[in-house]
């Protein structure tokens, strides 16, 4: 912690003051937190955890002092996020980096989906996380070819030292503790080191942001052994796919947060297609889109005025152009029937795309010996599998409404 808070203080300037309570600390937590941050003594609401200047965040800006780094990036055309990794694994590779303490802290691996095998993907078939998954890493890997393979041997840049591996550990360090920062996305030393806050748990400090500084305020008391954690989803609490995908964790209850998408797509085949794209423009609403559902809620309005919209026969369809009431109300009791009756087809096909069903995933979970990974893909899509059945059932209701108001 001392040297760390040397690191800190070693970028200070007349008005960049840095400021870290002296009554936390940074430990080590064990099992899947690693380090966090802990109280060690009584923090008041209000009272400040830490303040840091905007100046100490690492961020491309500093890449300018090597102009290896500056001809590679105009040379390549890279995009922002791989010219930020190619920088930090450069960066790591200099002996004498004036982050070394900061490195020093990060993470060495990831559970993070980007390292699963083959095997271990395999417990995600069926999930939209799968998808995202295989197209991210088909991303790193074309990035890495694009942009790293053809620098080994020159320029100084080794093999060992930008691996692929190490290609997805720095993606992977971006993805996972990057912030937004008036001078564009980086790493911000320090304020990474809190681990995410549980969905079920009040907020222990807020975040405030001005020219000079980002600080960490306490909302309010904290009491000495708490770990002191923060919100990951700025304006929305993260599912657990997008957790696992991005961080390597899944919160035991996060019912605030999962989602499953379920999707439209307007084909061109469609009868009367011209007609029902235009209808749906006029709903503001688009010919592809994914909708995404939780535990609970009610059917998205717009997922049903798209399928309404594209199961209208030929005589609605020129009803619904010259009517002057609302597009977004139902058109008739028989296209509402049809629109949910494709629904329900739509989320039973997605079920029967899993390898196992609820009860057999439920199992598993009560069950032992399972890795840390198999446990996070079975309660992901066994969390999805619960939210289809809920829609399922809402679905159910709906039609039986419509059935009772013949």
């Amino acid at each position: 912690m001392d040297q760390f808070l040397s690191f800190l203080r070693g970028w200070e300037t007349d008005d960049y003051r840095t400021m870290v309570s002296e009554n936390i600390s940074i430990v080590d937590l064990g099992g899947k937190f690693g380090r966090g941050v802990v109280a060690t003594s009584t923090i008041e609401e209000g009272d400040i955890v830490s303040s840091l200047p905007w100046n100490i965040a690492f961020t491309n800006d500093f890449a300018s002092k090597y102009p290896v780094l500056s001809r590679i990036r105009e040379e390549k055309k890279i995009s922002t996020t791989n010219f930020s990794a190619l920088f930090l694994l450069y960066e790591l590779s200099q002996p004498s980096s004036q982050w070394r303490d900061y490195f020093a802290t990060l993470p060495q691996s990831f559970d993070t989906t980007l390292f699963w095998s083959k095997d271990e993907l395999f417990e995600l078939e069926g999930s939209d996380l799968k998808h995202f998954v295989e197209s991210r890493n088909s991303m790193v890997q074309r990035g890495y070819d694009s942009t790293i393979s053809p620098l080994i041997g020159r320029e100084n840049i080794n093999s060992n030292d930008f691996s692929l591996e190490r290609w997805k550990w720095a993606l992977s360090i971006l993805w996972s503790r990057g912030f937004s920062l008036p001078s564009g996305a980086g790493l911000m030393p320090f304020i990474d080191l809190f681990n995410a806050l549980p969905p079920s748990e009040p907020e222990f400090v807020s975040l405030e942001q001005n020219e000079t500084h980002i600080t960490l305020r306490a909302t309010r008391q904290i009491l000495p052994g708490q770990q002191i954690s923060v919100s990951y989803g700025k304006y929305y609490q993260l599912s657990n796919a997008q957790l696992l995908m991005d961080y390597g964790f899944v919160f035991e209850d996060n019912r605030a947060g999962n989602s499953v998408f379920i999707p439209f797509r307007l084909q061109s085949s469609t009868e009367e297609y011209s007609a029902k794209l235009k209808l749906l423009q006029k709903a503001g609403l688009n010919k592809s889109d994914n909708f995404s559902i939780k535990l609970g809620n009610l059917v998205p309005r717009d997922l049903l005025v798209s399928y309404r919209i594209s199961l209208l026969t030929p005589k609605e369809v020129k009803r619904a152009s010259k009517r002057e009431e609302s597009i977004l109300e139902p058109f008739s009791r028989n296209n509402e029937v049809r629109a949910i009756n494709q629904l329900l087809s739509v989320a039973n096909n997605l079920l029967r795309g899993y390898n196992t069903d609820l009860e057999e995933d439920l199992r598993l979970l009560q069950s032992g010996g399972l890795s840390a990974r198999k446990r996070m893909a079975i309660q992901v899509r066994a969390e999805e599998k619960t939210i289809l059945r809920k829609f399922l059932e809402l679905l159910e209701g709906e039609l039986e409404s419509e059935a009772l108001a013949e």
